[in-house]
């Protein structure tokens, strides 16, 4: 059974909140006709992860981050109506050309940590679905894509067995987490590709203030330090039912 009622609860309560950010840090006031379009949009994201949930995983057809950009559109719709001007460079004018005012956000990061973990966990969930769709074989494990130093080779793979996914080597269509320990050599390297292979990348190890900026700005999800990753590595992952 997925925590789809985790994802419902975290990206409704997430909306209010990331829209009136959004429009603060754009110099927006939001009145009583943005404030009405934020209900209406919060209603809209409410019946589509309804929708969602009363679909089999391997055959929804849009993400929940999907759904939550198409609640944005009364949003965008009474901004138009106040006359607000649109940003040229609206963030998500690419994917949503109705997005004039750079609503949709581009990550699940941006709605905080609680709607992050829960759309990663729907995403494992969804991985695992369509792995059984295929073929109709049984799911396969998620794969966690894992670079760690040799003495804690042994240690890590209990773990990550204990966790519930498959540990595996290389960037491959079943992995969906990379772990990375900073301190090995091709650290950087790893974390670069497994970013650009769509894996959450969860950087561990003695890692600065000024190296965790860095870090998450290269697109990796979370640091952790060594001692959570090897006595705690189910606290870290998300949870496959």
């Amino acid at each position: 059974m997925l925590h789809e009622s985790e994802l419902h609860g975290a990206f409704i309560e997430a909306f209010p909140r990331y829209v009136a950010t959004t429009l603060h840090a754009q110099g927006v006031e939001v009145d009583e006709l943005v404030a009405d379009a934020i209900i209406d949009g919060v209603a809209v994201l409410d019946r589509l992860l309804s929708q969602l949930e009363s679909t089999p995983s391997a055959e929804q057809t849009a993400g929940p981050l999907e759904l939550f950009a198409e609640a944005l559109r009364p949003v965008s719709r009474a901004l138009d109506t106040a006359g607000v001007q649109p940003r040229p460079r609206a963030r998500g004018l690419a994917l949503h050309p109705w997005d004039t005012h750079g609503l949709v956000p581009g990550s699940s990061k941006v709605l905080g940590e609680r709607a992050h973990t829960a759309h990663l966990t729907w995403g494992v969930h969804k991985a695992q679905a369509l792995g059984a769709f295929a073929g109709g074989l049984p799911a396969t494990k998620p794969g966690v894509l894992v670079l760690c130093r040799p003495e804690d080779a042994d240690r890590l793979a209990a773990a990550v067995a204990n966790a519930g996914y498959r540990w595996i080597d290389r960037p491959e269509a079943g992995g969906v987490l990379a772990l990375v320990d900073v301190a090995v050599d091709s650290s950087p390297m790893a974390i670069t590709e497994a970013v650009a292979t769509g894996h959450r990348v969860i950087a561990y190890g003695e890692i600065d203030d000024l190296q965790r900026v860095g870090l998450l700005a290269s697109g990796i999800w979370r640091t952790a330090t060594r001692h959570q990753v090897l006595d705690d590595l189910v606290g870290i992952l998300p949870t496959i039912a």
